[in-house]
């Protein structure tokens, strides 16, 4: 605390309780803070659901943010009614995607969700849950493309290394990339690329 005296100011230790009296008061802050969020959350939840009109975009940046998209990932496949994900591999991106989340085939594997894999570019290995096919090219690919639930998340490299990502949710963008990709994983099956 502090006080004034002669045109001074002196401060003077408070009494260590008071620290647990601070703690307590945010604490109840907080536990209110909750409540009026309970309150007011299926509002917010009925604003936040597309109606099948409107198209969503999400920007994610950095490590986190890709984490962040693998965890939806898990957690709307977990609760889908489609029995599997896509997704488009890229070796160049691979290793630094899953930097991000380490234990993300564990927690894939562990949840039963099921993932279809066009690798671009070598390697890449078998998983549980999992098929893959290799899309040769000599070319290496920047971005890894995850499609899932009427969702399509695309992950890239900036130029410095840094991650970035973004979500577009719209059903008939969906639609439109699970056909091509499902007309592609046909086309790679058929030529013996399946492992």
């Amino acid at each position: 605390s502090l006080y004034h005296k002669s045109k001074r100011q002196y401060f003077v230790a408070e009494a260590p309780e008071k620290l647990l009296s601070l703690a307590e008061q945010r604490i109840e802050t907080m536990k209110q803070t909750k409540i009026e969020l309970e309150q007011v959350l299926p509002d917010l939840h009925r604003l936040s659901i597309s109606d099948g009109e409107a198209t969503i975009v999400r920007s994610f940046e950095g490590r986190q943010g890709v984490r962040s998209v693998l965890e939806e990932v898990l957690e709307v496949m977990a609760h889908s009614p489609e029995s599997v994900y896509r997704v488009y591999s890229s070796s160049t991106l691979r290793e630094s995607l899953y930097k991000s989340f380490a234990n993300f085939t564990d927690e894939r594997i562990a949840r039963n969700i099921f993932v279809r894999v066009i690798a671009i570019g070598s390697g890449g290995e078998h998983q549980a849950l999992s098929e893959r096919v290799w899309l040769p090219t000599p070319e290496q690919a920047s971005t890894y493309r995850l499609m899932y639930q009427d969702r399509i998340a695309v992950i890239s490299l900036s130029k410095n290394n840094d991650l970035r990502a973004f979500v577009i949710q719209d059903p008939g963008f969906y639609q439109t990339e699970i056909l091509l990709f499902d007309e592609l994983w046909n086309r790679l099956c058929n030529t013996g690329q399946l492992s």
